[in-house]
């Protein structure tokens, strides 16, 4: 099985204009891709031609899908505006169109010029050059053809890549107590994809791309984030109120306070602690508050009831 590599990326081509950034969006956004996940469909010629055309237009759908991924996590923790959000989307919707038009069985073929016009759309768009979303991780790595016609990826370039953007965003931290809850989310997530990557990889060691989808997805969200985007707003309420929170992360000190109340955090995965007196205590696990807008609730149960804590929700 030979990794199909994708042509250059179209120098005759300029990039979109940019939009202005929010304030609390970093996004790296490249002039060209040396591996765009497309490849020239007008110039596919013969059966094995074709098929390296699916398997690089498939890997292009999924960049697509992904990308629209994360700008609605982008727009849920506030680092895009809603007016960005639209953008952002109309940007998908001209990717997907592309990739329809192009892919193999259409019964009329796009010539040359009308192709490279379609393979623009879908680049643009993964490669965020509108500067919106996170440029393409899989335009960084081969595609491969699984022996099942899938796509698949080269598990250790892959788990080099997403290691550099996690290093990158961890060097923009301020290395203070305050952010070690995101310091220590971007090293579980590090330590995720290492263990990860190279458990799913077959023995030429590569990866289905759809297995690799959600670790992709957190990596790019956090390479979008600032550090005036790791702050969060948690609003915290119980019912009955005035219960005592206890928030714990990774190498940082407790968080404790009451409930209806707000309370600035650092961005993280927490455990979590809420007790209050005649009720039952509450203990969770893995309270994701990276992607959560910040409304944190609480439904307590009397000490006399035979129903077990009921876990807090986040929004």
């Amino acid at each position: 099985m030979r990794p199909f590599l994708p042509l250059a990326a179209l120098a005759c081509l300029a990039a979109a204009p940019a939009l202005a950034q929010p304030a609390a969006s970093r996004v790296v956004v490249r002039d060209t891709l040396p591996r765009p996940v497309n490849i020239r469909v007008a110039e596919a010629d013969g059966a094995a031609a074709i098929e390296a055309q699916r398997i690089a237009l498939e890997a292009a759908r999924a960049d697509a899908e992904l990308q629209r991924r994360v700008l609605l996590h982008q727009r849920k923790i506030g680092t895009l505006t809603d007016a960005q959000y639209r953008e952002g989307l109309s940007g998908y919707d001209r990717a997907i169109d592309g990739y329809r038009q192009l892919r193999p069985g259409q019964r009329v073929r796009p010539d040359g010029a009308e192709a490279a016009v379609l393979e623009k759309q879908i680049i643009d768009f993964t490669a965020a050059r509108d500067g919106l979303g996170a440029p393409s991780v899989l335009a960084e790595v081969d595609t491969v053809r699984g022996d099942r016609g899938e796509v698949r990826l080269p598990a250790e370039a892959l788990q080099s890549s997403l290691a550099a953007r996690l290093e990158q965003a961890r060097a923009e931290l301020p290395d203070d107590a305050r952010h070690a809850p995101a310091r220590a989310y971007l090293d579980g997530l590090e330590r995720r994809a290492a263990e990860q990557l190279p458990a799913l990889a077959d023995a030429r060691g590569n990866v289905a791309l759809a297995d690799t989808v959600e670790i992709i997805e957190e990596v790019q969200v956090a390479y979008t984030m600032s550090m005036e985007s790791w702050p969060v707003m948690l609003r915290v309420r119980s019912i009955p109120e005035q219960a005592i929170v206890e928030l714990r992360a990774l190498a940082s000190a407790p968080l404790a306070f009451t409930t209806d109340t707000q309370r600035e955090v650092i961005r993280g995965w927490f455990d979590y602690t809420v007790s209050k007196a005649g009720y039952k205590t509450v203990e969770g696990k893995d309270l994701n508050l990276v992607w959560a807008e910040g409304l944190f609730t609480c439904q307590l149960v009397p000490e006399d009831s035979p129903q077990d804590p009921l876990p807090c929700n986040i929004e």
